[in-house]
């Protein structure tokens, strides 16, 4: 996803154990807003976004595309696009030749190539993309309309979306709209093209589409199977909603969005691929992949973190996604594996690396069981003003840049961590201070989760911060009822005005990572121990 430039001053770094990436421990002074990062490429779950916005004086988007708007709010269902439906017959048949939708498509022949602009192509290409996906999903898309629109009604539909979700987790208050703004500020003019469930139709960014169509080497038949491929990939999100109620049935959570974007941006890929196996247009997949992740082009340094985190998570999405669609469609009984999936997405976002275990009951009813831990305690980052919100603790992990590590990494999540979550601390009486963050694990043993916490605190080091380590021992109860804790705790500062801290408190399997901004480690402290007291207890 494309960020706007941002003043950020050093990368993000990412741990291994073993070759396993682990937590990110750092953040950046402009903590508030890259809280939000992590949710950007997800809060709306059917799109195709790129990594690096249009520029604003960029000279190969024509004027005129980006003047037509309208307010998507507004819209009137009988008069965008009619040409879709009216002139579909006719432009279908001049481009492909092909018979109507639900007919035998997987033994046609290859398109035929359309070089006129895409602003004029795309019509009959849309025609033959729904009829393609009609035929693949027995579905019937005859009411899904095409909208050809600046990014104004784009950024407002996702608006809409986003709204939906922060407000679900934050309440309805200036508070959410705050983080709303702040998360809709990276996004606008992300977007290529998404489908609305709301309005019943694909909408296509005329600017992206420009951008998207003058990033492609001039070759029609690349170009024509590009567009295909998106226009194909954003139907199959308008298929699955027709079947699955997904943007009805939505779990407005945000550790839900992650998991669920893997999966039906994953399911949209793998169908994609398919149809385009037999439609001859597999190389567009490849041009849309180049168009989204931009792997070529060299990003700014002081972004850089900034965007390697938002490429980690479309990639999640889209690339770990897919793996797992196409690990269940090899399972016995896949169409059915996919068909549950579609209809009761996991909230787990390790899930989604982890095919072969899925459905891992087990392994959600441990992270309940940590989410619990992390918000029933006597504490005052959960009391009043403050909220607790669920998170991927993926986000920012890289599991796509190397793939010899990529199977040690996956093992390393699946394997070794027997759970993991993450949650993010507001305090919603000071709506621009980043949140604090927190990670907990269950690891399989207390040997490998004290390897964890040893090395979490070691990516915390810097040259610029102050560091110590102790054993405690609790104490608990009173008389012949009295038990203890034994538990080591890790600690590392930045001394200046930010006051950024971390906490690292690891007990028997358990490990517990605080990162925020407080004035001392009194706080930090005080929760690591509480929330490992909670895990002390019997299941």
């Amino acid at each position: 996803m494309p960020l706007l430039p941002l003043p950020l001053s050093h990368k993000l770094p990412v741990l291994s154990v073993n070759g396993a990436p682990a937590l990110p421990a750092r953040r950046t002074p402009d903590r508030a807003l890259r809280a939000a990062l992590g949710l950007c490429a997800l809060l709306l779950l059917t799109s195709c976004q790129a990594t690096r916005p249009p520029a604003a004086n960029d000279a190969r988007v024509p004027a005129q595309n980006t003047a037509a708007t309208f307010d998507s709010e507004s819209v009137d269902p009988s008069s965008i696009d009619s040409r879709v439906t009216q002139q579909g017959a006719t432009e279908r048949a001049r481009i492909t030749g092909f018979p109507l939708a639900h007919d035998n498509l997987k033994s046609v022949p290859k398109i035929v190539i359309d070089d006129r602009p895409w602003l004029e192509s795309i019509h009959p290409l849309y025609i033959h993309a729904r009829s393609l996906v009609e035929q693949e999903l027995n579905a019937d898309l005859r009411d899904i309309r095409l909208l050809l629109v600046a990014d104004t009604p784009i950024n407002s539909e996702v608006n809409h979306e986003t709204r939906r979700l922060v407000n679900e987790q934050f309440g309805t208050s200036e508070f959410a709209d705050q983080f709303l703004g702040r998360v809709m500020k990276t996004q606008s003019g992300t977007y290529a093209a998404l489908f609305t469930s709301r309005l019943k139709a694909v909408m296509v960014s005329r600017s992206m589409l420009a951008n998207y169509e003058q990033s492609l080497p001039a070759n029609p038949e690349i170009r024509t199977a590009a567009l295909l491929t998106l226009l194909i990939h954003e139907l199959v999100h308008a298929a699955d909603d027709q079947r699955y109620h997904i943007h009805e049935n939505r779990a407005l959570n945000f550790r839900a969005s992650f998991a669920q974007s893997a999966t039906f941006e994953g399911h949209a890929q793998w169908v994609t691929r398919r149809i385009c196996a037999y439609s001859h247009c597999s190389i567009g997949l490849d041009a849309l992949d180049n168009f989204m992740f931009s792997p070529a082009e060299q990003s700014n340094h002081l972004t850089q973190p900034v965007e390697a985190i938002s490429r980690n998570v479309l990639e999640y999405s889209y690339v770990e996604g897919e793996r797992f669609i196409a690990s269940l469609a090899k399972r016995p009984g896949g169409s059915k594996l996919i068909d549950d999936l579609l209809s009761s997405p996991p909230f787990d976002p390790i899930q989604i690396l982890s095919p072969d275990n899925y459905p891992d009951l087990k392994r959600e009813h441990l992270n309940q069981r940590l989410i619990r831990a992390s918000l029933d305690i006597d504490h005052p980052w959960v009391r009043d003003q403050w909220i607790g919100v669920e998170t991927s603790p993926l986000k920012g992990v890289n599991l796509r840049a190397d793939p010899a590590r990529r199977q040690a990494a996956v093992d390393g999540f699946t394997r070794l961590i027997e759970s993991m979550v993450a949650m993010q601390l507001y305090n919603r009486a000071s709506p621009d201070a980043g949140p604090v963050e927190v990670t907990l694990l269950q690891a399989e043993s207390a040997t490998t989760a004290s390897l964890f916490a040893r090395t979490l605190h070691q990516n915390t080091l810097t040259a610029d911060t102050y560091t110590d380590e102790e054993p405690l021992r609790i104490d608990t109860g009173a008389g012949n009822s009295q038990s203890g804790m034994s538990m080591h705790m890790y600690r590392t500062s930045q001394d200046n005005d930010t006051s950024f801290r971390t906490a690292i408190g690891v007990s028997g399997i358990y490990v517990v990572q605080i990162a925020g901004v407080s004035p001392n480690s009194v706080l930090l402290d005080d929760y690591a121990i509480r929330v490992l007291l909670n895990l002390q207890l019997p299941l």
